[in-house]
């Protein structure tokens, strides 16, 4: 498969990106982020606890 390479973008989408916690995440309402964000959230959550718990 061949190797894409970025020759533009739109600054104004590239410039609205934010990092969120996860707790940010989980307060955003479901219609305003992907349809899946939620559950991965959460998934990523227990994730973190179980390897942080030994």
């Amino acid at each position: 498969m061949p190797m894409l390479t970025i020759s533009s973008y739109d600054q104004g989408e590239f410039d609205a990106i934010r990092w969120l916690t996860d707790e940010q995440v989980l307060e955003e309402s479901a219609g305003l982020l992907d349809a899946h964000m939620h559950r991965f959230t959460r998934k990523l959550q227990l994730a973190r606890t179980r390897r942080h718990s030994g």
